[in-house]
């Protein structure tokens, strides 16, 4: 998973540490990772407050996993993710589906601009991929999936940022493989 350098992490420590006292109750939302959860139970021990932590996506792996919690509450945000957590023995994770609220959808006329600005016709259909390059995998699996469709209505495309390096070697793996399979990259 995805890592900030350790003078990110850092600066964070320090806020976690000196905090107003009027605070009660620390939310920590990241991929749980050995240095961070680390410190993350430093700083409760430090500073105890009442914590959550959110867990928004699935491990690797969840061998280990129970040892990378530290808060009061675990909160993961699919039935997955709570299950594989029961089974690796987190007592404590409760499930709340992410909310997505107030979004009006856009009239008629501004799709059909939008699309026309992307050279999307009326009646093609649209796969969006807003994820990763490197966490998760599904690019690739995107790229094949894309590959065998071969509908000239269907449009595929990809919305991601590269967080990290390695990022522009994956990016240029997955053109590879669009190209590969007849599609542009």
């Amino acid at each position: 998973s995805f890592s900030p350098g350790l003078s990110s992490k850092l600066r964070v420590l320090k806020h976690l540490i000196w905090f107003d006292d009027e605070i009660k109750l620390l939310h920590f939302f990241f991929a749980p990772n050995k240095m961070t959860s680390r410190a993350a139970r430093l700083a409760l021990m430090m500073r105890p407050k009442k914590s959550v932590q959110t867990v928004s996506s699935s491990p690797a792996s969840y061998d280990g996993f129970k040892d990378l919690l530290f808060a009061d509450k675990v909160v993961v945000l699919s039935g997955h993710n709570l299950r594989k957590c029961r089974d690796a023995g987190v007592e404590n994770a409760r499930l709340i589906y992410p909310g997505v609220g107030g979004i009006t959808p856009a009239a008629v006329e501004e799709r059909r601009a939008a699309r026309r600005k992307h050279g999307v016709d009326d009646g093609d259909c649209v796969a969006l991929y807003a994820g990763d390059y490197e966490f998760g995998g599904a690019g690739n699996a995107l790229a094949e999936i894309a590959g065998r469709v071969r509908r000239p209505d269907v449009i595929f495309f990809i919305a991601c940022r590269r967080k990290t390096e390695a990022a522009k070697r994956v990016e240029s793996e997955w053109r590879e493989t669009f190209q590969k399979n007849g599609l542009a990259g």
